[in-house]
């Protein structure tokens, strides 16, 4: 039976942590972020070990695609440096659901994850401000050198504003959620984070349309998102039609389409659908196995020719902008099914565990849903799950299904042992 504590000193050095860890996120290199939760596993070793043997049967999905890409490389002794950094890509989700999943039985009063995002927010807003106005001729950059020089915001700040906008309109507001929404509001209109938008966006429909907060829906949309942003459309639509629209349609939507360009403009201009074509191409070429199950950790796919990207000089494609052709390389058509059946999980977890039974289970449902489908939504863009950028996102997740978990079982306790609001400690019995 869990053994509860309050204390004021845990609460702010909670809060503190996890606003560290938050900002990790955004103000660190990945690879030093993830050596961070590397040793807070090690330093923590028996309670997250605990906690990931609770919610295997929610990530097995990244956990398959990483034992099938671990396995080829292994079978075609391709132990290098593109293996490891393989590993890096596809283990970090793992673990930040991990650790945030343990973070979330471990707090149990929501307030505290909303201050942390927040005071996150409010922070990454200010950094992103004082950078812009401190270059000096921001204002007259294009949006290619205004992310080169100052960068392309910070997802988290979209995220916290989406918490403060959920308060809004709910009519319980703070003054940190006040300034969380206009501060972060000055940030994303600076640095004009399409993505960070479309975050906010999401989380506003889905406090609209409840309707959408069904499974189904999740999986559903991810398929669609799938067909609409790979090669799979030309099922739908003939390539002549595509490269037309490469013309017509604005270029945050015609860089999505994934067909092939021959000119360094339309490359340039549009990467993300080039690069996505590649890599179905090259794995169009792969024998029937591969196709399957992958080509392992270490692959990258060929280019054929040189081409400067973003300051590099590059003959391959070493990791995508699109979720799904980054887990179609490693594992197959198999990890595309995974990857569509991991949003189902994740949706599914807001439905299930005792949630009905708590007077708050419509907060943890929107909570989660609107997670799980700003990560379908930025898979073609940034990675999804496996985005370094999304991380903040994923975190949220983990930390909600966590949460709800630990709640759950506590109504299984007599109610007056559960009299405070106040954070609290919970320490699973075993």
């Amino acid at each position: 039976m869990p053994q509860i504590e309050n204390s004021l000193h845990d609460k702010k050095s909670t809060i503190a942590l996890l606003t560290c860890v938050i900002l990790s996120f955004e103000l660190l290199d990945p690879a030093v972020s993830y050596l961070i939760f590397v040793f807070l596993i090690l330093f923590t070793k028996y309670n997250v070990l605990n906690n990931f043997r609770d919610c295997i049967s929610i990530i097995w999905p990244l956990v398959a695609c990483i034992i099938f890409g671990v396995i080829i490389s292994l079978s075609e002794a391709a132990l290098t440096f593109n293996s490891v950094k393989g590993f890096y890509y596809e283990s970090r989700p793992v673990l930040i659901f991990v650790i945030a999943y343990a973070m979330g039985r471990y707090i149990v009063d929501l307030r505290s994850i909303f201050v942390v995002f927040y005071l996150s927010s409010i922070i990454l807003s200010v950094v992103y401000i004082l950078n812009y106005y401190l270059t000096g001729d921001a204002a007259y950059m294009t949006r290619f050198d205004l992310r080169s020089v100052v960068g392309a915001g910070y997802l988290t700040v979209g995220i916290g504003i989406s918490l403060g906008i959920f308060e809004l309109l709910r009519g319980r507001f703070s003054r940190l959620s006040v300034v969380t929404v206009l501060l972060g509001a000055v940030c994303v209109g600076l640095s004009d984070s399409r993505t960070a938008m479309l975050i906010i966006i999401i989380y506003t429909i889905i406090f609209y349309l409840p309707a959408l907060m069904n499974p189904l829906a999740a999986v559903l949309t991810t398929a669609i998102i799938f067909i609409v942003t790979t090669p799979a459309i030309t099922l739908f639509v003939d390539e002549g039609t595509l490269v037309s629209l490469i013309y017509e349609f604005p270029s945050s939507l015609s860089e999505l389409i994934a067909v092939m360009r021959y000119t360094d403009f339309e490359i340039h201009t549009g990467w993300r659908g080039y690069e996505t074509y590649q890599a179905f191409e090259f794995m169009r070429d792969q024998n029937i196995f591969n196709r399957i199950f992958g080509t392992g950790l270490h692959t990258e796919v060929p280019l054929g020719f040189y081409i400067i990207l973003g300051g590099d000089d590059m003959n391959s494609i070493p990791i995508f902008h699109n979720g799904f052709s980054f887990v179609f390389v490693r594992a197959g058509y198999l990890g595309i099914l995974l990857y569509i059946y991991q949003m189902y999980l994740f949706s599914k977890a807001a439905t299930g565990y005792g949630l009905t039974r708590l007077n708050d289970s419509r907060y943890f449902k929107y909570f989660i849903f609107a997670g799980v489908f700003s990560l379908i939504i930025i898979t073609p863009l940034i990675g999804g799950v496996y985005s370094t950028s999304g991380s903040s996102i994923l975190f949220l997740i983990a930390f909600f299904i966590g949460s709800m978990r630990a709640r759950s079982r506590e109504r299984a306790l007599p109610s007056d042992q559960f009299h405070t609001p106040e954070l609290q400690r919970v320490r699973p019995a075993g």
